[in-house]
């Protein structure tokens, strides 16, 4: 199959929006600061065949929005099949709102500032170091995000979400079968619903918030840094919490109650059938440590009066700070006075120094500085993470502690009656009985993974069909 190359450049002004309805090729798409727009394709066609540009590549303005169409050619059908793979690639004004629909094809998107609205059905979505609203629909393709400013809403239905590094005011998805899994986030408002799925979130440190996280049957997993206030209400019918987080407690029918310091974030989480699991992680202060010494080292490199000089001192004191909060978490000796040399050496520097004869030493030295204290507390909180506080059951049924002596029976006579209404079920011999209760044990495996059952309810499927 021989291979057709085409660019294509388009200069139009005025512009707010552009809209693509793609069904050719994987697609990628990536800002810049130019007022035009460029098409760049490889295309799996003999290019004796390839049509013009105009043709090829259909856009139409009507006022302030563009549309822009790329159809799947008849041309190109014959190559569905081929080891190769057809790619467009788009420059596009990164200030311009971006919506895309796509049925199969994947979307990678980077750059831009105003926001993005993205309709896939099994087409895979990445998403990166985009600002501006975010909003994404997905029946059956995985989304990957990193790197985003701004609101977001995400409607899934068997899709798969997998994030990092994201921020703004809100984040609300919905899922229904699909895991998601958020790491290093910064959201005021947060709300996850999902119904089969399991939920993993990770917040930076905030000053003040709402969480609501809810999963039908699926687990949910919350990680918070080590010095996180909050006032948590969690809901389980049939399943239990597992809290490593230093807080205080209390419980009674209807919820678990938890709090720390101040209450500043207010978090609901709510399971039927799943477990939660609270852990603390002070590699999510690192990271956020890591976002304050970046604000500094930009004060640094663009200073230049005696004002930017005050600036700089008022970012290095707002590091110094948390680094001074961190170290009331440790109580190790040897971390602490490590990382306070460290700290005195960057603050002796910075109050020494000509920024303008020395801002490379001094970026250099809190590259330094970061190196030095994120490996000191991360080997600290290496080595206390994971370590158990408090562990609760429940069940919507009171007598649940008594009647778990005779579970494994039950379950075991009802998987033996549902397989004895299997045809030839009773006719097997001993290898089909043994192939049958394998793949029970595999189904049952995949349900504990999905999050669809608890680890405990898994050791006593596993213990009915006797395959521990």
């Amino acid at each position: 199959m021989k291979t057709a190359k085409l660019t294509h450049r388009l200069e139009k002004e005025g512009i707010k929006i552009l809209k693509i309805n793609n069904e050719m090729a994987p697609l990628t798409i990536e800002g810049h600061n130019e007022n035009y727009f460029e098409v760049d394709a490889k295309l799996l066609m003999d290019p004796d065949e390839l049509p013009p540009a105009e043709g090829l590549f259909t856009f139409v303005v009507k006022d302030d929005v563009a549309v822009l169409d790329l159809e799947m050619l008849p041309e190109m059908r014959q190559s569905i099949w081929s080891s190769r793979v057809p790619k467009i690639h788009l420059k596009m004004p990164m200030q311009i709102i971006l919506e895309v629909e796509t049925e199969d094809m994947p979307t990678y998107i980077s750059g831009l500032s105003a926001g993005v609205d993205v309709e896939t059905e099994n087409g895979p979505l990445i998403i990166s170091n985009c600002e501006g609203r975010l909003e994404i629909e997905s029946e059956n393709a995985p989304i990957k995000l990193r790197n985003i400013a701004g609101k977001i809403k995400i409607e899934m239905e068997n899709a798969s979400l997998s994030a990092e590094a994201l921020q703004g005011d809100s984040l609300d998805i919905e899922s229904e079968n699909g895991p998601v899994k958020i790491r290093s986030a910064s959201f005021g408002k947060v709300r996850i619903e999902s119904e089969n799925g399991a939920i993993y979130y990770e917040t930076l440190p905030l000053e003040d918030g709402d969480f609501e996280i809810e999963s039908e049957n699926g687990n949910i997993h919350l990680v918070l840094p080590v010095d996180f206030d909050f006032e948590m209400d969690a809901e389980i019918e049939n399943g239990k919490l597992s809290n490593s987080i230093d807080s205080q407690w209390s419980q009674d029918e209807e919820k678990i109650h938890l709090w720390r310091g101040e209450k500043n974030v207010k978090i609901r989480l709510k399971t039927e059938n799943g477990m939660i699991r609270l852990s603390p992680d002070g590699h999510i202060n690192l990271d956020y440590l890591r976002q304050k010494l970046e604000g500094l080292k930009e004060s640094i490199n663009s200073a230049q009066s005696l004002q930017d000089k005050e600036t700089v001192q008022k970012h290095l004191h707002n590091v110094v700070d948390y680094v001074n909060k961190l170290l009331g978490h440790i109580n190790e000796e040897k971390v602490k006075n490590t990382v306070k040399t460290a700290t005195d050496k960057l603050t002796n520097l910075v109050a020494m120094q000509d920024f303008a004869q020395a801002k490379d030493k001094l970026i250099l030295s809190v590259e330094d500085f970061g190196r030095e204290v994120s490996q000191s507390m991360g080997s600290f909180w290496e080595k206390v993470r994971g370590k158990m506080g408090h562990e609760f059951n429940r069940s919507r049924i009171k007598e649940h502690l008594s009647q778990l002596s005779g579970i494994g029976e039950k379950i075991n006579k009802g998987i033996q009656d549902g397989m004895r209404k299997i045809k030839g079920f009773e006719d097997m011999g001993e290898d089909e009985h043994e192939r049958m209760l394998d793949f029970s044990r595999i189904k049952i495996l995949e349900m504990l993974e999905s999050g669809k059952i608890t680890t405990e309810e898994a050791e006593r499927l596993l213990k009915a069909i006797g395959k521990e």
